[in-house]
């Protein structure tokens, strides 16, 4: 999908009601470090955390990732939840 704030906005809206109960929501790059957020201009934690503030959902699940730049670093990376 699309990792502008818009982009992966609209697509959390229109594909969570097409997600039956009981079905796994997940994604990939949540992640708010400088490279993402200004030099790829990915809105992909933003999209989300507006998202789940809205539905009263909480991640389930949530992976970390080494920044390449800063291997020392650990970012959050990829998401999930149960509808």
């Amino acid at each position: 999908g699309d990792h502008s704030y818009e982009g992966c906005k609209n697509d959390l809206y229109a594909w969570y009601p097409k997600l039956k109960k009981g079905g796994l929501f997940a994604g990939h790059d949540f992640t708010n470090n400088y490279r993402s957020m200004s030099v790829k201009k990915f809105g992909v934690q933003k999209a989300i955390t507006e998202f789940l503030l809205d539905y009263g959902v909480k991640l389930q699940i949530i992976t970390p990732c080494v920044e390449t730049a800063f291997p020392y670093t650990l970012l959050p990376f990829d998401w999930g939840f149960k509808k």
